[in-house]
């Protein structure tokens, strides 16, 4: 049985799938390890979970909003952050 000759398309072909391999594969490996972070004990995570919720609030304030909107945006922004 003749082994078939590798064309230099081909070859350059199987050369930058290596290439591709080497530099890609290190970075899916390592990032399943970049979103394995300590998580925040309840009373921190409580507090972020208050602070984006009056920032989110304070965001949506506009003066020519319904007042029944403005009302109900006032009493969800009342941040005791």
């Amino acid at each position: 049985m003749a082994v078939k000759k590798i064309t230099p398309i081909a070859q350059r072909t199987v050369d930058s799938m290596k290439k591709i391999i080497f530099f890609i594969m290190p970075f899916f490996i390592l990032l399943g390890y970049s979103h394995a972070a300590e998580k925040y004990p309840a009373d921190i995570t409580a507090y972020l979970n208050v602070a984006d919720d009056c920032q989110y609030f304070s965001g949506e304030w506009d003066s020519t909003l319904p007042k029944e909107r403005q009302i109900e945006i006032e009493k969800k922004s009342e941040c005791h952050v």
